[in-house]
């Protein structure tokens, strides 16, 4: 997701869906079209709904008839939230559908997935290993398999792995997939809770390849303040984790021409004053993460 003005999503469409589906699709559209109105929520959805997400078109994305049907789990742990699906998630997942994101070929690993909407279509996408990942709990993991079964064709499942793991603890599971780690690293909206970045940075620091070209694609909403982001982009320097020069760190502006982006774009600013709730919650901040040179010479 370079800093790039991105081309246009499609609406879902509910053609040949039945009367539950079209509500499910329509919930997906109705929260797309607020992002034209002064008030933007963060998320959408509800524990255990169903949504339907259907990309624009692609010849080399293979798409089950219908588009995704996705399931938000039920909150067993209510303070993860992971019960609904978040703006930044949907953000990345149309990144990759249009091929903004390239996965072909990569070993993804997404953390904190919730609904695992983005890692699913790394998974139809091309990439060679996803690796979908959330706190280990029986009903969040159970959901995100479900999920994954839905939605990914049996021939492409092989390639799709579902992980409990919390974040600092053991990665054994993870390097039993890949044990070089990871080339491309997937958080969306997980940088709220300023006290899990410790164990966050924990383990992606045991994930990410150790290469010149692995990195993390950051996407963050700007609902809970900009400390907790800014917070955490200090502490991955510290560990060696930097702000890819190149592609740098950004904010964007929700749209709904855009398919919720294509909106103002700046440089990030972690002291802009950004008003009232409602103005946060226009925004994005957006960023890609790569090893410090030191840490791949060490």
């Amino acid at each position: 997701m370079d800093p790039a003005p991105p081309a246009p999503t499609a609406e879902p469409t509910a053609a040949r869906t039945s009367e539950a589906e079209t509500a499910q699709t329509d919930e997906l559209t109705a929260f797309r079209q607020t992002f034209s109105t002064p008030h933007v929520p963060p998320n959408f959805g509800s524990p255990s709904f169903t949504f339907t997400y259907t990309p624009i078109p692609s010849a080399d994305l293979i798409l089950p008839e219908g588009g995704l049907h996705l399931t938000c789990p039920a909150p067993s742990i209510s303070q993860l939230f992971a019960h609904r699906q978040w703006r930044a998630g949907l953000r990345v997942a149309d990144a990759i559908a249009e091929g903004r994101v390239g996965v072909r070929g990569k070993r993804v690993l997404e953390l904190g997935a919730g609904t695992g909407l983005p890692g699913i279509l790394c998974a139809l996408r091309g990439a060679e290993l996803t690796v979908m990942s959330d706190y280990d709990d029986e009903a969040l993991i159970s959901c995100l398999r479900a999920n994954v079964r839905k939605n990914v064709p049996e021939i492409l499942r092989p390639r799709a792995k579902v992980v409990g793991h919390i974040w600092g603890e053991s990665v054994d599971e993870f390097e039993h997939y890949s044990p070089s780690g990871f080339s491309l690293i997937l958080l969306a909206d997980v940088l709220w809770n300023a006290f899990s970045h410790p164990s966050l940075l924990s383990t992606l620091t045991r994930t990410l390849a150790r290469t010149s070209e692995a990195r993390i694609l950051v996407v963050s909403g700007a609902h809970t303040g900009r400390e907790p982001i800014a917070r955490f982009l200090r502490m991955a320097r510290a560990r060696g984790l930097v702000v890819d020069e190149a592609r740098g760190v950004w904010e964007e502006e929700v749209a709904e021409e855009q398919g919720g982006t294509g909106g103002r774009r700046r440089e990030w600013d972690e002291l802009r004053e950004d008003g009232d709730v409602r103005e946060r919650n226009r925004w994005l901040v957006e960023g890609w993460l790569k090893w410090e040179e030191e840490k791949l010479q060490g």
